[in-house]
């Protein structure tokens, strides 16, 4: 959890003093600003939402948050998906959904000490459901976005010059 767990500040004259102990993910960060801004844009162009509700003390539906460790340039053997909601941590191999497999009850066993995939099966089920549905949405998208080389020779260059690869 140390590294999807990490402090956000947001400061600005229309922005109240408030610590958000909901679940947010980074996908809601750029709607979130754009909303803070009034900045407009295609909403239905990306995954995120805004979360100024939250930051007003407002109740909002939790989303769950996709795990996917960095699968750099090319597909590891240790490359894991998963998914996070403010109860549960679930977690498995991204080549094969029986591999490596763990569930966290984080309301019980927030240090993660104990996996209790096997007995409960209808939840690792739910949450590869959601794991499917995020990731075939996010195929559908990539196939309409498809990226030149040069694009993506450029993209990796960049990314390499900020130590992320």
């Amino acid at each position: 959890d140390e590294s999807i767990h990490v402090p956000l500040l947001f400061v600005g004259n229309s922005v109240n003093q408030r610590i958000v102990p909901e679940l947010v993910r980074h996908i809601d960060i750029f709607p979130t600003i754009c909303e803070l801004m009034n900045i407009k844009f295609d909403k239905g162009s990306i995954h995120g939402r805004s979360f100024v509700n939250l930051l007003q003390g407002k109740p909002m539906e939790e989303k769950p948050v996709f795990l996917h460790t960095s699968p750099y340039e090319k597909p590891h053997p240790t490359d894991s998906v998963g998914i996070r909601t403010s109860k549960f941590k679930y977690f498995r191999s991204s080549h094969n959904s029986k591999e490596n497999v763990h569930l966290y009850d984080l309301k019980k066993d927030p240090q993660e000490n104990n996996n209790i995939t096997k007995d409960h099966q209808a939840l690792v089920e739910e949450m590869e459901k959601i794991i499917s549905d995020i990731t075939s949405s996010n195929s559908e998208k990539l196939v309409k976005e498809e990226i030149s080389t040069d694009e993506e020779e450029k993209i990796s260059k960049e990314l390499k010059k900020l130590g992320y690869m």
